[in-house]
């Protein structure tokens, strides 16, 4: 069963914490620009959520996944 319960800058599941970020400082991470991030999402290689308003928050981890860096 998968539980969710989130945190300021924390999302955790099934007890595990996810830590995220917003667009800005998700680009600072990785070394691109917030525009690249975007794309990145478009394309399904970062995981996000979306905030009640209209925000996105970049999942850390899903930073590092990516075949292109």
């Amino acid at each position: 069963m998968l539980m969710a319960a989130e945190r300021a800058d924390s999302f955790y599941v099934d007890g595990h914490e996810r830590r995220r970020v917003n667009t800005v400082k998700a680009a600072e991470i990785a070394g691109v620009s917030v525009r690249t991030i975007y794309n990145w999402m478009r394309n399904g290689k970062v995981e996000y959520l979306r905030t009640p308003t209209g925000g996105v928050r970049i999942f850390i981890d899903s930073l590092w996944r990516i075949d292109d860096l």
